[in-house]
């Protein structure tokens, strides 16, 4: 049950941000309490795709009109239109109304990007948002903004920002050489290959993420799941002739491997490398 008292808010300089998470019945009712939801601000949508039961997120902005109806009023006419699957919003605003056309812009284009750049959810934008032009300094601003909002968004619940494979995110933080020169060495990468795939992959801490740039099988054997057929059909936009395009994060071991093989495979003992099976690692 959602209490209008429980957004999200963190100081930052001169303002507040408010990030509200908010259930797609009571947006409404709490529109009409709330006057600060229909503030200038953007907007993320969450719900699961009912093509491929992929998590779905939008990314939106929206400012004050002269009816009064804001960021809140443009979510609820979202109802019209073919967003009908989402199921939560979250709103971001600032108490005192900070951000005008050019800076909900800007916001809207960084939230966007790193939603697409994550790769956690499918992002139902139809187009990337247009950048707007904002000052050196305002810019830097609104970076410093992002990186807290992008912080309380995940403390929400919503990951939708956060890189599926953990070591990119250590990798960043390591100085060294080594790394930047092969951000991905050193961290576990695990094999699994046979004649007609060759997958490279890590377990993380939500499962299992098959990297970027594995082949997987295009056909299935008789034994393979039929899950598999449809978890090709909903990661088509990760794939190029059967090639992952980027990663793509499975809730298990096992799961990635029958995705990779076509087949009926167990996790724990598919992927190895030179030192060990998954299942001593």
């Amino acid at each position: 049950m959602y209490s209008k008292d429980c957004a999200c808010i963190e100081s930052l300089f001169q303002f507040k941000i408010h990030d509200w998470p908010i259930p797609r019945t009571q947006l409404k009712e709490l529109a009409q309490e709330r006057p600060d939801l229909n503030h200038n601000g953007v907007y993320l949508l969450f719900g699961t795709s009912d093509q491929d039961d992929r998590t779905t997120v939008y990314v939106g902005q929206a400012r004050s009109r002269l009816n009064g109806n804001g960021t809140a009023g443009r979510i609820i006419e979202h109802d019209n239109d073919r967003l009908d699957y989402y199921t939560h919003a979250v709103i971001i605003t600032t108490s005192e109304d900070y951000f005008g056309p050019t800076e909900i812009s800007y916001l809207e284009h960084k939230f966007y990007c790193l939603a697409v750049e994550s790769g956690r959810y499918l992002v139902a934008n139809g187009n990337s948002p247009s950048r707007g032009n904002v000052t050196e300094e305002k810019q830097a601003e609104l970076d410093e903004f992002i990186e807290f909002t992008t912080i309380a968004v995940g403390s929400l619940g919503y990951k939708v920002f956060e890189p599926i494979d953990d070591a990119k995110n250590i990798d960043k933080k390591d100085s060294s050489s080594e790394s930047k020169a092969n951000p991905v060495s050193n961290n576990n990468i695990l094999s699994f290959s046979g004649s007609d795939f060759s997958a490279k992959g890590r377990q993380t801490s939500d499962g299992f993420v098959v990297l970027s740039g594995s082949r997987i099988r295009k056909d299935q054997t008789i034994s393979c799941p039929p899950s598999r057929e449809q978890k090709v059909k909903s990661h088509q936009d990760a794939l190029d002739n059967f090639i992952t395009t980027k990663d793509i994060l499975f809730s298990s071991p096992t799961t990635a491997a029958v995705f990779v093989s076509g087949r009926s495979s167990n996790g724990l003992t598919s992927w190895k490398n030179s030192k060990m099976l998954l299942s001593k690692s």
